[in-house]
């Protein structure tokens, strides 16, 4: 299946190194999931990205050629645009990055340049791993693939703002996911990552990078740290059922939503063999670990979820002076 890597913060004097793992990881990203590349990355405080089809091409100097932009300005859509392999969005800079998250597909639906994460609407990109198994009684926009979903459901209950309805997006959604998502709150970049039960999030401290970096398969953490030559360590498994926002310019978790996701009865027949396959592929990793940094009770007490509450109460006043609602 598809896998995902994040790298929510870049210290100053670090963007070399950042893009060298970025890379680097392409290579082990790619081995099993080749029908595209793609990232998304903060630089200079804006938001930008670039998607190819073909893995061999990624972080090569590419652009449309002149004559397929001609075709599509002279017949716009009634030609396919599936025929290129490549497309960017924003101002692409990666001489100064301060995050940045990487994608490689496996292919559910049509292998097209539409179809590659990330996907990205009004200042916020999304990548996922796993399947959406109802995503055809969801809205699909600019793509066929079940993913998009996710980020137009994202938007249309502006979780930006406000975190707590991630809950009504996960009620939303039948699948297996691993989700990240970046996005601007005024001129302040956050990082939200869920996934529910199914799924697996690793998260490691590279040394030379300062900084944590999280990936869907430890063995390609591991295999990206050893090419660039550099020290991985404090490896831990991250905690289903919560939306982690994390502060792109500290590094930092600065809030945690639970969320209960579909139970195992909504899961299709397709969804549970897709969860076979990568349980095959990812053996390595272990959602049960002990070494879990989040807390593993279920429910909430009642002080618990006031805390919650009044914790994203003081996150809404800091950070974007609406209040709480």
């Amino acid at each position: 299946m598809c896998k995902v890597m994040i790298i929510p913060r870049v210290p100053k004097g670090k963007s070399d190194l950042a893009l060298k793992f970025i890379k680097a990881s392409v290579k082990f990203m790619t081995a099993s999931d080749p029908h595209g590349i793609g990232y998304a990355a903060i630089s200079d405080n804006k938001l930008s990205g670039e998607c190819w089809i073909n893995p061999n091409d990624a972080f090569q100097s590419k652009e449309i050629t002149e004559l397929d932009s001609k075709l599509h300005s002279l017949l716009g859509d009634s030609i396919s645009k599936t025929n290129s392999d490549y497309r960017s969005f924003g101002d692409v800079n990666l001489s100064s990055i301060q995050s940045i998250m990487l994608h490689s597909r496996y292919a559910t639906c049509d292998k097209s340049i539409e179809n590659t994460h990330p996907f990205h609407a009004e200042n916020t990109a999304l990548i996922h791993n796993g399947v959406i198994s109802n995503a055809s009684q969801l809205t699909n926009k600019t793509s066929t693939c079940d993913s998009e979903v996710i980020l137009n459901e994202y938007i249309a209950k502006n979780v930006r703002i406000y975190p707590k309805r991630i809950v009504d997006v996960i009620k939303a959604l039948r699948g297996w996911y691993t989700v990240a998502v970046m996005t601007q709150i005024d001129d302040q970049w956050y990082i939200d990552v869920f996934k529910e039960t199914q799924s697996t999030l690793i998260a490691a401290y590279i040394k030379e990078l300062d900084s944590t970096v999280f990936c869907t398969s430890e063995s390609i953490l591991k295999a990206t740290a050893k090419a660039c030559k550099f020290t991985l360590s404090h490896v831990h498994t991250i905690r289903s059922g919560l939306l982690i926002r994390i502060e792109c310019r500290t590094g930092e978790s600065i809030l945690h939503v639970p969320f209960e996701s579909a139970p195992r009865e909504f899961m299709t027949e397709s969804t549970t063999a897709w969860d076979y396959l990568r349980t095959a592929n990812d053996n390595n990793t272990n959602t049960d670990n002990d070494d879990n940094y989040m807390n593993d009770d279920e429910d909430l007490s009642d002080d618990e979820s006031a805390r919650i509450d009044l914790m994203m109460e003081e996150y809404y006043n800091r950070h974007t002076k609406r209040g709480s609602k």
